[in-house]
């Protein structure tokens, strides 16, 4: 662990070339058998030597501001020569070769220490743990106790405040009865046990069992599961009355609202007569629309009279009117003049639109093909329909001869 080697891994793991200025050492996986020359990076505050060949914990107290440790999976057969490290939190030394807890005292900020995967034999070992009463977490898993009961009756004595405990995968751990029930009701703190948590309902539960047994291990789930269910219908009750008592107040404002413009007069309108006056404003708007609409239906009509031609009636009609004769009051007779005829030329006139010669197109020929069939094949309708849509004079021979060419393809 030369300090070439080491600026040479701050090199690679993204650091700085200058050693003060590393927060971060990364030494892992680098075949390192000692810990030494770290004296320039006395700033560091998280030290990962994991998986390497060192032997003893050794030359840390260069570097008093550390405050995470790993040394799991290496050679290291005791815990020593951390006393300088007060500002530590988390010690991993699994998968090493320590087999008795030790030299903790000086650690006044140890939280976390892993020691799975060691070789633990004896429950006694574990004992070093009550010099520091700040762990809050200790694995103890994958070792060799064959002792269970002493497994779980030392917690409460070494570490009474341990919220995260790993006992799993020991010799003892499979054939220990109500292994669980025992830690979880000795613990009081504990939230976390082996592989899962520890909850409400089981922290209940296993308190009732240590006392009355099963039944009263379920009769405390089931008072739990009541209870529960009663605080949260009595939530919901009171969040409905908030409710109510929010959609009351908003019922009275908005009354004095009302009130305070209807005192105002004209210089204020309540929300109602704003209500009534837009919709009297809609009416009058639609009101105004059917007229339009039945004055344009009008003019239409109009024009489609005047685009119809006359019957054999009205022509011998309107012959017998243009040859009558009216006696004057001389006695004279001159022809009957038609100034109201004039009148309704004249306004028919306005209506008709510019006589435009007929020609087929595309879009002609495929409307064509589609009246038609609607029409059930009576081409005069057919051709009422395409000069009423068009606004050109079309005729049923047209229609009958261009047939063929709107069912082309476009």
């Amino acid at each position: 662990m030369s300090p070439e080697a080491l600026r040479e891994c701050c090199k690679k793991s993204n650091g700085w070339e200058n050693p003060e200025l590393n927060d971060v050492l990364m030494l892992h996986y680098k075949g390192f058998r000692k810990i030494e020359n770290l004296d320039q990076y006395k700033n560091a505050k998280s030290l990962f030597l994991e998986s390497n060949g060192i032997a003893r914990i050794e030359n840390l107290e260069v570097m008093p501001d550390i405050r995470t440790l790993y040394l799991q999976q290496n050679c290291i057969p005791r815990l020593e020569n951390l006393c300088a490290l007060t500002q530590l939190q988390v010690l991993n030394l699994s998968h090493n070769s320590i087999s008795v807890v030790e030299n903790l005292a000086e650690l006044r900020c140890l939280e976390t220490l892993n020691l799975a995967s060691n070789k633990f034999m004896d429950v006694e070992a574990l004992r070093g743990l009550a010099e520091r009463p700040t762990l809050k977490s200790v694995d103890v898993s994958y070792n060799y106790f064959e002792e269970g009961d002493p497994l779980i009756n030392i917690w409460s004595e070494v570490s009474p405040k341990i919220e995260c405990l790993y006992l799993h995968h020991n010799p003892c751990s499979r054939g220990l009865k109500d292994y669980r029930r025992r830690a979880v009701s000795s613990l009081s703190q504990l939230r976390w046990l082996d592989e899962r948590p520890v909850d409400k309902a089981e922290r209940a539960g296993c308190e009732a069992w240590a006392v009355g047994g099963k039944d009263a291990e379920l009769k405390a789930k089931q008072g739990l599961w009541w209870a529960e269910k009663n605080a949260k219908e009595a939530s919901f009750n009171t969040h409905r009355k908030v409710q109510q008592a929010y959609a009351e107040r908003a019922k009275l404002q908005r009354e004095q609202a009302e009130a305070k413009g209807l005192q105002v007069g004209g210089s204020a309108l309540s929300s109602v007569q704003l209500r009534d006056t837009s919709g009297e404003s809609f009416r009058e708007a639609a009101a105004a629309t059917e007229e339009k609409e039945a004055a344009i239906r009008s003019k239409v009509q109009a024009f489609l009279a005047s685009k119809r031609p006359p019957t054999s009636d009205e022509s011998a009609r309107a012959t017998s009117v243009g040859s009558e004769e009216v006696p004057d009051s001389a006695g004279d007779s001159v022809e009957e003049e038609e100034p109201e005829v004039e009148e309704v030329v004249t306004e028919e006139s306005a209506v008709e639109a510019p006589d435009v010669p007929w020609e087929w197109s595309s879009f002609k020929d495929r409307r064509l093909g589609r009246l038609v069939p609607e029409m059930k094949v009576d081409y005069a309708k057919v051709a009422v329909a395409m000069s009423h849509e068009f606004d050109c004079t079309v005729d049923a021979d047209a229609c009958t001869k261009d047939i063929g060419n709107s069912f082309a393809p476009a």
